[in-house]
């Protein structure tokens, strides 16, 4: 994950594209954990070989 947030200069932004980015953030990390969730294990593998 994030290990650390370094503010280089201040500026204004609307608050629409914030929740914007975060939100693709948020996909983005979800879509990751699904993928690397649904990769089989060796076990599991060998059994549907198996059968």
């Amino acid at each position: 994950m994030i290990g650390k947030i370094e503010i280089t200069k201040r500026s204004h932004a609307r608050r629409s594209k914030l929740y914007y980015i975060r939100t693709k953030a948020i996909k983005d990390v979800r879509s990751k954990m699904r993928s690397v969730a649904n990769v089989p294990d060796e076990e599991e593998v060998a059994e549907k070989v198996a059968e």
